[in-house]
């Protein structure tokens, strides 16, 4: 049973990327924040902390680069994996997150195919074993 943690402001990319998810699976758990900041919050209060998390870089309050950089700054949550979810496809965007220490770059595709076959990949990862090549190795999906 994986948890799955999205932090996303945007409410129709958040229940298509719900939906999705809990069509691929119905045990997963899923929670997500609406910003960086509540996501902090949320993550720092949780005894067990999820197994992925899934950022938006444009968010209001504090954005994924914000984020990005408290959260590997705390030594409690900083092993969290991380795998951006934007709108972005900038290659500027994607080295940045890389060297703040995201695991994966996923520009949000259209269609939804598309996305359950990401999402699939992504979750499936065994993002703990750093010799497995694939995602981690990629970078983006």
């Amino acid at each position: 049973m994986k948890r799955i943690f999205l932090a996303e402001d945007d409410p129709d990319d958040l229940l298509i990327f719900k939906e999705v998810l809990l069509e691929m699976d119905e045990e997963i758990i899923f929670e997500y924040a609406v910003n960086g900041q509540e996501a902090l919050e949320s993550l720092k209060s949780k005894s067990v902390l999820p197994d992925i998390l899934f950022l938006d870089l444009n968010m209001p309050c504090m954005n994924g680069f914000e984020f990005m950089y408290t959260l590997k700054n705390d030594v409690l949550l900083s092993s969290i994996p991380i795998v951006i979810f934007t709108g972005s496809n900038n290659p500027e965007d994607a080295e940045k997150t890389h060297q703040l220490g995201a695991n994966v770059f996923l520009s949000k595709p259209a269609d939804i195919a598309l996305l359950r076959d990401k999402l699939q990949r992504i979750i499936n990862f065994d993002f703990s074993n750093t010799d497995q090549p694939g995602l981690v190795a990629q970078y983006s999906v």
